[in-house]
């Protein structure tokens, strides 16, 4: 679909050793790897796709059937399990979860990553 294409083609180039950089936010897509100023976070593999979804596409607002499409394969499934894995992901990302200033929602529409980070 849609997404899968969007994933594929990043909407900047990456360097040769697949390193996106988004603010302090560094994806080494070669192993999978997310850090945070230099620390790993440790993220599921849903939320990881998420992620990779984000940084490559920075300030892109995603629907909820966008970023299902790209976690579950499928169109809504149910919404609160895209709420949990939001919410998982903030208390990874976020220095305040309840606060967040790099994933945000963007109400009525979706979710907004990297919004107010200039590069």
């Amino acid at each position: 679909g849609k997404i899968k294409a969007l994933i594929r083609r990043t909407s900047y180039s990456t360097s040769q050793t697949g390193r996106v950089k988004v603010g302090p936010f560094t994806l080494d897509r070669s192993t999978m790897r997310m850090f945070k100023n230099n620390e790993e976070l440790f993220l599921s593999a849903k939320e990881m796709i998420l992620m990779q979804l984000f940084m490559t596409h920075p300030k892109n607002i995603f629907s909820k059937n966008e970023l299902y499409e790209a976690v579950w394969g499928v169109e809504v499934v149910n919404d609160m399990s895209l709420i949990v894995y939001i919410n998982h992901l903030r208390n990874k990302i976020e220095d305040n979860p309840k606060k967040p200033i790099y994933l945000k929602t963007s109400w009525g529409l979706g979710y907004v990553f990297a919004e107010d980070i200039n590069f």
